[in-house]
């Protein structure tokens, strides 16, 4: 039973920004991914567990651990 509840997940993400783009000038490129878990403890409530690495073009890059706890009504 426990292991249909639990769903692992895994996402990569890449965003390319055009210097020629003028309403995005601030927004730095990235490059990234992140993998988690997902546990349905009720048909309408689950909670998640993820690992963050997100590589930006310049600024601070951003690496952590992220939890979630959502429900549905």
């Amino acid at each position: 039973v426990l292991d249909r509840k639990l769903k692992p997940y895994a996402r990569l993400e890449r965003m390319r920004v055009s210097a020629a783009a003028a309403a995005f000038r601030e927004t730095p490129s990235l490059r990234g991914h992140l993998v988690g878990v997902r546990y349905d403890f009720a048909d309408f409530a689950a909670f998640k567990v993820e690992y963050r690495n997100l590589d930006r073009a310049f600024g601070v890059d951003s690496r952590g651990l992220a939890t979630q706890l959502s429900y549905m009504f």
